[in-house]
């Protein structure tokens, strides 16, 4: 269902290419849509164009005087990132190609002639990419303004805190309160945004929280376990949810973009002061014991406790439970994963916990 913003907001279109006939026939073709067009003739009459109206979709021809395709697309992507960016060429040296993805950061190349409906669906899917990102940044500017008024917050606690020893009392459990709501805000967007992540975050904290039990861990470890747990993927909200949520098997490009949210996470929760390590727990919980994981490639004893425990736990629960790109593969064949690589993966300590958990106490994913 279209918004009221989305059904006022006027789609602005900017076509470059220093063939009139084309000019002609990508406006004709996209005035039926209600679109507003606009057209250049070079690169520099779309810069100038660019300053003045405000665009969100740019076509550009490849081949062009004084300034080719990608560097006109370059200069757009330096000058107005969030405008998305399309190649239309008859010029399909691979090169060219490479050099319009690499420099222009292009949406998609497409080749001249083109099919006039295959323009179209690219373009209505480029507008919804463009409405995308504009939502993503809005969700992370709330995030942010949240942050800080938290931290302002704790400041204030602080400041009562110096006064009296019955108000520290008080303060920490105001504060305690105020993460608890806090972690709740986080998850809540995450849900709204992507409901699969949301479900395994939450069966992901149930089972680390268990494993942390199992081994014997305090209760203050096991609470900042949780926490971390409850919003480990944070960082997939800079992910577009086309490829959170895609069906069919993820390109190297795409896996790339999904191994980012480890260090988006981190970067969204460092400044908020919590009483455990909770951005370097979110940072580290895709990092193996042989030194094979990522961001940071980071082996063994390095990794925190908490991370590794997550790790086990993340892993259990993505396998046992159904995703939009497969089905389920049971809880049988998420214990041998864990079960094959201890001690080369995993903490062969938190393998035994889990294991036991599952084989000696009847441990039961969530629903």
């Amino acid at each position: 269902m279209t918004s009221t913003a989305e059904e006022k907001e006027i789609i602005r279109i900017l076509a470059v290419d220093d063939e009139p006939f084309v000019l002609d026939a990508i406006k004709r073709l996209l005035n039926e849509d209600h679109y507003e067009i606009f057209t250049a003739s070079s690169g520099t009459e779309g810069l100038s164009l660019m300053d003045i109206f405000p665009i969100q979709i740019v076509i550009s021809d490849y081949r062009m005087p004084e300034m080719n395709g990608v560097e006109f697309l370059r200069e757009v992507c330096r000058l107005w990132p969030d405008t998305i960016r399309i190649v239309l060429s008859g010029y399909a040296d691979i090169q060219a190609v490479i050099a319009a993805i690499n420099e222009g950061q292009i949406y998609k190349f497409m080749a001249k002639p083109w099919n006039n409906e295959d323009l179209r669906i690219t373009i209505v899917n480029a507008i919804d990419r463009y409405r995308l990102l504009q939502e993503n940044m809005r969700l992370t500017e709330d995030l942010k303004w949240k942050n800080k008024a938290l931290q302002k917050f704790n400041k204030m606690l602080e400041e009562t805190v110096a006064e009296r020893t019955y108000e520290l009392k008080k303060s920490m459990e105001r504060t305690e309160r105020a993460f608890e709501a806090t972690i709740l805000v986080i998850s809540s967007i995450i849900e709204a945004r992507d409901p699969y992540t949301a479900g395994h975050q939450q069966r992901t904290a149930a089972l680390a929280s268990s494993i942390g039990r199992e081994l014997g861990l305090s209760d203050e470890m096991i609470d900042g376990l949780q926490m971390a747990a409850t919003i480990h993927d944070i960082g997939k909200i800079s992910v577009p949810a086309e490829i959170l949520c895609k069906s069919s098997p993820l390109t190297d490009t795409e896996r790339s973009l999904i191994r980012v949210h480890v260090q988006a996470g981190c970067d969204i929760l460092k400044d908020i002061v919590f009483p455990w390590s909770i951005a370097k727990i979110v940072l580290q919980h895709h990092e193996r014991m042989d030194g094979s994981g990522y961001p940071l490639g980071l082996k063994g004893p390095v990794i925190l406790t908490e991370a590794r425990i997550l790790a086990v736990a993340d892993v259990v629960e993505a396998m046992a439970s159904y995703r939009p790109y497969r089905a389920a593969l049971g809880i049988e064949s998420a214990l041998d994963e864990i079960r094959t690589y201890k001690n080369v993966r995993y903490d062969a300590t938190v393998v035994d916990a889990c294991l036991r958990l599952f084989e000696e106490k009847k441990y039961c994913l969530q629903s």
